[in-house]
């Protein structure tokens, strides 16, 4: 069986240019640059595998610490990326921004990892 697959950057504005997989038309050459590319990047992520806990647990840190950063700033929260990581992963407060910033930073990472906690839970929530 055949599928569509939508070019990147269609904008729906013009007449869509489609590709066959596994069919030839004027933009194999595309579809196969674009499949080698991924290809590529899956065999380089494969040999990074096993990734070790210690890594995970890094990585989802620093998610946790940008997704905090990224929604205190959409409600205006004055502390920076690295500010926002400084006040979670040490304590330190930063001069001349409100208190209110370095508590919301607080509350919304320990809200994470608490619902992290609930999600890992087994016990059914009420």
């Amino acid at each position: 069986m055949r599928q569509i697959i939508a070019l990147p950057g269609y904008a729906g504005t013009e007449t869509p240019r489609w590709i066959l997989r596994g069919g030839r038309d004027m933009n194999s050459g595309v579809m196969d640059q674009l499949l080698a590319s991924i290809a590529a990047r899956k065999k380089r992520l494969d040999a990074m595998r096993p990734v070790s806990r210690e890594a995970l647990l890094a990585l989802q840190k620093a998610w946790d610490v940008d997704l905090t950063y990224t929604s205190n700033a959409i409600e205006g929260n004055s502390l920076s990326l690295r500010e926002t990581a400084e006040v979670i992963e040490h304590g330190i407060t930063v001069g001349g921004k409100p208190l209110r910033d370095h508590l919301e930073a607080v509350d919304h990472y320990n809200a994470l990892l608490w619902m992290r906690a609930l999600a890992a839970a087994t016990t059914p929530i009420d």
